[in-house]
């Protein structure tokens, strides 16, 4: 069971959602809300401010289901109780008050063109007040990004609670009196269907809703693989490790849309490919067959309408795309290798068959980039958008896109050998093996130096001529930190070989990328994480063992040794190699993973100084993270 207490000025988040509408709370203040679906704006914001006779909120989830409830501290005889789901049939938010005190909450429609009251449309059906929230195509989903069709928002009262409009600030307040209020919040992207979901919440009201949410989380729960049944006894911390797999599947299952795809946050309205792979390693582990399947399915339809993966696609909102530098590598070999680790797991060689066109899409998409033996980086990888890499690294051989490129292609290449599916007799699998073997035997020469994994070689630059455009992130604005400048779109090579905005490309020139090389601990662990045989383990461990000793001395984990962030999963993926490659010193390492967690039951993307920093309650870190806590467990 967590707890988020306001008096502790706790800025964690958690999140409900039930894969058509999607809810951040920061305690009881609504941060987004916002679907179906869920690559849509922001349609709601509701900042909970405590009023004067209470002086602290709890906040608690119910264990095995994202059903929270917010108690209030009186300052004299009174209570506040209030109680928040999403419900498991309908995109309804369902808030119930009982207080003993009045008071009010801002209300916020971030994306909407129209608000207006409509509250004679519902009094007759039991309802005190209504308000209806418009947003017209072209609101931002997030970002720069607009979303392509129209998204409605029906804000509906009962009980003790009504809604007002206050002239002060120009804009809604839900008024709550006091006894018992109940407020519902109904969205849609038509306007038929947002009509018959509110009929229909209406017709089974918040009683009946949060009834069968309940019980609709506790089946999820009860499917989920019996981690307790298998952990020692004295397995130290073992209450909080059984509190962690609890949370950390309700917030993927609460991020996870009908479509298939995971949120990366609240930040992120879309499927981030990379992302979503430790997502679905950590739903493996936890035996959620039918999610992990789900995310390939996700992947699957959105090749079959475009013939492309980009680094992120919308949700229920197609032909949106997040297009970074470089798509055509890293996250196509994470998808290849994630196909491959749901066939390990759940023998299901019939969905690999079904889906082949596209993982052979994504092999020849990475073997077009090849260069000497070296792929480049993906251009949103964790440690790039944190500027622990420098972006001018981008096109430079990466030692992780190239390793997850031989392994997933070798392990599809066993599988087109040994499958016996007629329609790939006609694939070349002698070609696929013969450019994947001359790969692996330069890994060696690219990427090891002085007994070390290099996170990237700059000779992959040498001779080749760059593209003249790419779509990412222009260097200039992003050296400088000028906000002004739209800082992402497409950009064009400079004579100096940066890419830069049409904007910055008259300004004064910014020098020549650098050659240096540079040994990522990020980089290091990937091996081992995803079962690579490129790297000897003899390098593996003395790599690891070091790592390992560093942390035990200072405390501190950052992925770059002069650095001072850490990538969030890095606590994860240390862990987990310390255990399967046995080298001690793997206990501590475990705890102070474990005890990382935030009082929602999350890890964050990155930490800096060993503090949360950037996106909360991510699906990725925090799926990465668990996974390695339950492979220490498991060894114990």
């Amino acid at each position: 069971m967590r707890l988020w207490e306001q008096s502790l000025n706790d800025d964690s988040v958690h999140v409900l959602g039930n894969g058509r509408m999607c809810v951040y709370e920061h305690g009881p203040s609504v941060m987004q809300l916002f679907g179906p679906p869920y690559s849509s704006p922001t349609m709601l914001e509701a900042p909970f401010a405590l009023p004067e006779c209470f002086t602290n909120i709890v906040s608690q989830r119910h264990p095995g289901t994202a059903v929270w409830e917010h108690k209030g501290t009186p300052v004299t005889a009174g209570s506040l109780v209030m109680r928040d789901l999403v419900d498991s049939e309908l995109p309804c938010f369902c808030r119930t008050v009982h207080s003993t005190e009045g008071f009010s909450v801002p209300l916020r429609f971030p994306a909407a063109s129209t608000v207006r009251d409509n509250s004679s449309s519902y009094t007759d059906r039991g309802c005190r007040s209504a308000v209806l929230a418009l947003a017209v195509p072209g609101a931002y989903v997030y970002g720069r990004y607009p979303s392509n069709s129209w998204h409605y928002l029906q804000v509906l009262c009962q009980g003790s609670a009504s809604l007002q409009f206050d002239t002060d600030v120009d804009g809604w307040k839900l008024v709550l009196e006091p006894g018992e209020g109940r407020v519902m919040v109904v969205g849609a992207p038509g306007y038929p269907d947002m009509v018959e979901a509110v009929e229909a919440a209406l017709a089974t009201g918040i009683e009946t809703m949060e009834a069968r949410t309940v019980l609709w989380w506790q089946r999820f729960t009860a499917r989920r693989r019996d981690v307790s049944g298998t952990l020692s006894a004295d397995l130290p911390l073992r209450r909080q490790l059984l509190e962690a797999v609890d949370s950390t599947a309700v917030l993927i299952k609460a991020q996870q849309a009908v479509e298939g795809g995971v949120l990366a946050g609240y930040n992120y309205h879309l499927g981030y490919v990379r992302d979503q792979y430790g997502v679905s390693r950590c739903l493996l582990r936890l035996g959620c067959w039918p999610e992990a399947r789900a995310i390939l399915s996700f992947y699957w339809q959105v090749w079959q309408r475009h013939g492309m993966i980009r680094n992120a696609q919308g949700m229920g909102m197609d032909g949106l795309f997040h297009v970074h530098e470089n798509d055509r590598v890293e996250i196509t070999g994470y998808l290849i290798v994630q196909a491959f680790d749901y066939l390990a797991e759940t023998g299901d060689a019939a969905f690999i068959g079904e889906i082949l066109p596209m993982l052979l899409w994504a092999f020849d998409a990475q073997t077009q980039q090849l260069v000497d033996g070296m792929l480049p980086f993906n251009g949103d990888e964790t440690y790039v958008a944190g500027g622990i890499l420098p972006r001018t690294a981008l096109n430079d051989g990466s030692a992780e896109a190239t390793l997850l490129y031989v392994t997933g292609g070798e392990a599809l290449v066993k599988w087109l050998s040994n499958s016996g599916y007629a329609y790939t007799k006609s694939i070349d699998v002698a070609a696929m093996r013969c450019v994947l073997g001359h790969t692996r035997t330069q890994f060696h020469e690219r990427f090891i130096a002085e007994n070390q994994l290099l996170t990237n070689n700059p000779n992959r630059r040498l001779g080749v001529e760059m593209p003249r455009f790419r779509h990412g992130v222009c260097e200039a604005c992003f050296s400088r930190g000028d906000s002004e400048i739209t800082s992402f779109g497409w950009t064009e090579r400079t004579e100096t070989g940066r890419y830069v905005c049409p904007l910055c490309r008259d300004r004064s020139p910014l020098e020549s990328p650098s050659d240096k090389t540079y040994v990522l601990q990020s980089v290091s662990l990937v091996p081992t994480y995803i079962g690579s045989s490129l790297v000897s383990e003899s390098l593996l461990k003395s790599t690891v063992e070091g790592l390992v000793k560093t942390f035990l001395r200072t405390g501190t984990l950052p992925s770059r040794p002069d650095g001072e962030r850490t990538v969030g999963y890095d606590y994860g993926l240390l862990l987990y190699n310390a255990v399967r490659l046995g080298v001690p010193g793997a206990q501590p390492l475990y705890e102070a993973t474990l005890n990382l967690v935030d009082s929602a039951g999350a890890w964050v993307e990155y930490y800096d100084r060993g503090l949360p920093a950037n996106t909360r309650c991510r699906p990725w870190e925090s799926g990465i993270n668990l996974e390695a806590l339950l492979e220490f467990a498991y060894a114990w």
